[in-house]
């Protein structure tokens, strides 16, 4: 029996996807443009859900993930009193929160955000094809 290979006279489906993400407002229109009215009310809700959402500082990021400044300034390879300049600093470069947030266990994502559409910027990472 032949091993089995793909025929190439199949298609293959192409990645179509655009590189700007629409806001929610504008995922479920139908083609006529038209937007069913209970998408509106879930759109809404949404949007309040989103508005209402917590920022948090890096010390209280921390605090919510029960780590100490000790503990974390270990893994990150510097002092105590250098992690709380960072925790209370009030414009960290980018890289520094990268460096704290995975520090943390997780992974830093920046989202520019204008009325009409979302943009997960890539920052030091090779751009998508």
């Amino acid at each position: 029996r032949l091993p089995s290979t793909p025929s190439p006279w199949r298609r293959t489906r192409r990645r179509t996807e655009s590189p700007l993400l629409p806001a929610t407002t504008g995922q479920r229109q139908r083609p006529d443009g038209h937007q069913p009215p209970h998408h509106a009310r879930v759109d809404g809700y949404r949007a309040e859900i989103e508005a209402e959402a917590p920022a948090y500082t890096l010390g209280e990021l921390r605090k919510a993930l029960e780590t100490t400044q000790v503990s974390l300034a270990c893994r990150l390879s510097v002092t105590q009193p250098t992690l709380s300049g960072i925790e209370n600093g009030n414009d960290p470069m980018l890289s520094t929160l990268r460096n704290v947030v995975e520090g943390l266990g997780g992974r830093l994502e920046v989202i520019a955000v204008f009325e009409n559409f979302r943009f997960r910027l890539a920052l030091g990472e090779s751009p998508t094809p």
